[in-house]
């Protein structure tokens, strides 16, 4: 059997499939190596593994997710993977290889994750052959739901908002010391203003708002998407719940410019299933 890792700082989602097809899904804690100490690391995996029936089936580890950014980060996780499970043939990748393969296999194209973050590359049918990324929400993540969360602020706190919906946000944001400091001291800072594009895609129908989300668009593909190579040609695929809940905005914007739209879809996890079933 194989056991499949799609994981994130908050959650991480584990399939296990055989020759008979899925044997086993669950979910558990984020599991970060960038950001999560070595015990915390060994408690989470350990806990995942408790939960999986027969663990002794478990032949191969694809594990994909955030911060694995390196060697080092990946020889912690086999290290711990190793621990539990003795034997077994361990392969680590990031988030983005997720993209990937759950979107266009080992053909040629190019692919983007919009969610909290976001993240993209060209993949040339062997390798990430370019990669350019966001710098993260104190100044990047453009198209991500940090993006849109801290245009939907600057619309409250610059009085762009219709009062009848500017009201929805006045618990949170009218008070902008109490806003402040819970904002510079908040322990996810990015995951909380991540929050506020729920207000963007509830009120998508004002034009001040459906305005900021193509023109979040918009700098996702004038900083990053169009630099790629062959963008004119290939289309591009999206993972990740920004890109499937503003699907249409999204859609919109790069048609305008003159790009193409390949799958968007909200989860790798089912299309990573399929892409592995020649490795059984």
């Amino acid at each position: 059997m194989i056991l499949i890792l799609e994981c994130g700082s908050t959650k991480s989602d584990w399939s296990i499939i055989s020759k008979n097809g899925l044997e086993q899904r669950f979910t558990t804690h984020g599991i970060n190596p960038s950001t999560l100490s070595l015990e915390l690391l060994e408690d989470h995996i350990r806990a995942g593994i408790m939960e999986i029936k027969d663990p002794k089936a478990i032949a191969k580890i694809f594990h994909y997710g955030a911060g694995v950014s390196g060697k080092e980060q990946q020889k912690i996780l086999e290290s711990i993977f190793a621990k539990f499970l003795p034997g077994v043939q361990i392969e680590i990748n990031n988030d983005v290889l997720a993209a990937v393969r759950s979107t266009i296999g080992d053909s040629e194209g190019i692919v983007c994750i919009l969610g909290t973050g976001s993240n993209s590359c060209y993949f040339d049918g062997e390798k990430i052959a370019a990669n350019y990324n966001g710098l993260g929400h104190l100044i990047g993540d453009e198209g991500s739901g940090v993006d849109l969360g801290i245009r939907m602020i600057k619309l409250y706190n610059s009085n762009s908002l219709p009062r009848e919906i500017a009201s929805e946000l006045d618990e949170e944001l009218q008070d902008r010391s109490k806003f402040i400091n819970k904002l510079y001291n908040h322990p996810k800072p990015n995951r909380y203003l991540a929050t506020f594009a729920k207000f963007a895609g509830s009120h998508r129908n004002y034009p001040v708002v459906s305005d900021e989300i193509k023109d979040a668009f918009s700098c996702l593909i004038k900083n990053y998407l169009s630099k790629y190579p062959k963008i004119a040609v290939l289309p591009v695929n999206f993972v990740g719940s920004i890109s499937t809940h503003f699907k249409e905005y999204l859609v919109e914007v790069m048609e305008s410019k003159g790009y193409k739209v390949g799958k968007i879809i909200l989860k790798p996890m089912v299309e990573l299933e399929s892409y592995h079933k020649k490795d059984l």
